[in-house]
């Protein structure tokens, strides 16, 4: 099936009416909502759909996850709560196979699990969708006066989600022993390596699967639950399944925070990747802002010293100000749109502070007034250089650190929303195992049998590892 892909809107209701009317047609239909405005969908949620939809519910990355059971639960649509990327992936197909069957939409969250994730999945073998014959059905698409064809939609929904629950593949179980836990959505990352522990993993917060989780709870002596808030508890007790109160393993055996179960990295050619390289290099203290650019603190870079409330200028201008030490060498990461968001008053305090910021002139996301147009309405020093190099990097970064108040514009793109170059490769002959290029912090970069190597599937071909290999054992790709 080809996708089509629709520019973005402005409101969530005008999102899921775009997505409704494709669904109409007999197409399917994917559509992106923050979960904030989930609660929209109670206006189509007892209506039909032609094609399947599915509605990726996404959470902020700067506010505490919702727990969206409840929700699913009140609307009637099935909720998918995917653990790691290649779930996700796996249970896209699953979602619109779900759609089509119950003839109505299909909830999946994207949580921060997923959002911090940078790992290469693999899809499943899909089968091509073909558009759906149309004809107009009184009450189908469209509420009327005391909703009875709603009501008799509901309740075939209900039967036929039901019979999905028998067969559904939401549910996986690993392991196996005395000691058993059910395990909802994103948790997963906190459940430790531990013997004799069964684990039912639930890839779908409503509706639970209650009868699978009964087989489960007989075939375990203590059961316990890991859940974000406390939805399934209660039903659990209802249903006359009993739950251990607390965990299987002490405080202690939880995964380390310096030992993620998925280490947060940046993505295969990210443009933050060469500065925030070279600003460790010249043992800069650096502040960001949330989202991807926290992701540099990560093991493979470590490379960010705070991330506050969403202003990194007036972050890194404390602590230059508590640390006189620090003088030009505090530096502020801020994107274009930040950058442009920051107050007269903020820049002008910036503007002869100690500190200097770097901006990110993302050519897939430009901002309505470019990096250096607001820096020239307030006099501010420019440097500029390009985002995969180096050299050029660390030359504005030093012009920057030897002149504080400046900023230091980089222009580059999303790695997730520009083509990627042809893969670098390893001269395995030339490679004398130094490690510098693991340095980069890249996932494209593996060591194996002391030697450096690249996956030719994950490098975006940015260059940076080739710049700092002191033999050129890593060398250009060559166009396909």
């Amino acid at each position: 099936m080809d996708l089509l892909e629709e520019p973005g809107c402005s409101r969530p209701e005008e999102a899921i009416d775009r997505a409704f009317g494709t669904s109409i047609a007999g197409a399917r239909a994917l559509c992106v909502l923050s979960a904030s405005s989930a609660g929209v969908l109670s206006r189509i949620s007892d209506l039909g759909c032609g094609g399947g939809i599915l509605f990726l519910l996404v959470g902020q990355e700067d506010a505490p996850p919702a727990d969206l059971r409840p929700l699913a639960q009140q609307l009637e649509l099935p909720l998918l709560t995917p653990a790691v990327p290649q779930d996700c992936a796996s249970l896209l197909g699953e979602g619109f196979a779900l759609s089509g069957k119950i003839a109505a939409p299909v909830l999946a969250e994207v949580g921060p699990w997923l959002l911090d994730a940078a790992s290469m999945v693999e899809f499943p073998q899909g089968q091509s969708a073909s558009l759906l014959d149309y004809q107009r059905e009184s009450g189908r698409f469209v509420r009327l006066p005391g909703a009875e064809k709603q009501k008799i939609q509901l309740a075939e929904r209900r039967k036929a989600l039901l019979s999905w629950l028998e067969v559904s593949p939401c549910v996986t179980r690993k392991g196996e022993g005395e000691t058993g836990l059910i395990v909802t959505g994103g948790m997963a990352h906190s459940v430790p390596q531990m013997e004799r522990l069964a684990v039912l993993q639930l890839g779908m917060g409503w509706p639970v699967n209650l009868e699978e989780i009964r087989r489960f709870s007989q075939s375990v002596e203590h059961l316990y639950l890991l859940e974000k808030g406390r939805y399934l508890a209660p039903i659990l007790a209802e249903a006359g399944i009993p739950v251990e109160p607390g965990l299987p393993w002490a405080p202690e055996e939880t995964i380390s925070p310096d030992l993620p179960a998925r280490p947060p990295q940046l993505c295969p050619g990210c443009p933050w990747r060469g500065v925030l390289y070279t600003l460790k290099k010249e043992k800069a203290s650096v502040f960001v802002e949330s989202g991807c650019l926290s992701l540099g603190a990560g093991l493979l870079m470590k490379g960010v010293d705070g991330c506050g409330a969403g202003s990194p200028l007036a972050l890194a201008m404390g602590f230059a100000a508590s640390r006189p030490g620090k003088a030009g060498k505090t530096a502020a990461l801020l994107t274009a749109q930040g950058w442009e968001g920051c107050s007269f008053a903020q820049l002008g305090d910036f503007s002869s502070s100690r500190i200097f910021a770097v901006v990110l002139e993302d050519a897939a996301q430009p901002a309505q007034l470019t990096p250096q147009q607001v820096a020239r309405a307030m006099d501010i020093p420019i440097v500029e250089a390009d985002s995969h190099s180096l050299s050029q990097i660390r030359d504005g970064v030093r012009s920057c650190m030897a002149r504080p108040g400046s900023v230091l514009i980089l222009h580059g793109s999303c790695a997730a929303k520009e083509e990627s170059l042809p893969a670098h490769r390893v001269d395995r002959e030339l490679c004398t195992g130094c490690r510098q290029c693991l340095r980069m912090g890249c996932p494209a970069i593996s060591f194996p049998e002391h030697k450096s190597a690249i996956d030719p599937n994950c490098c975006a071909g940015c260059g940076l590892c080739g710049e700092i290999c002191p033999v050129k054992a890593i060398q250009k790709g060559e166009k396909a």
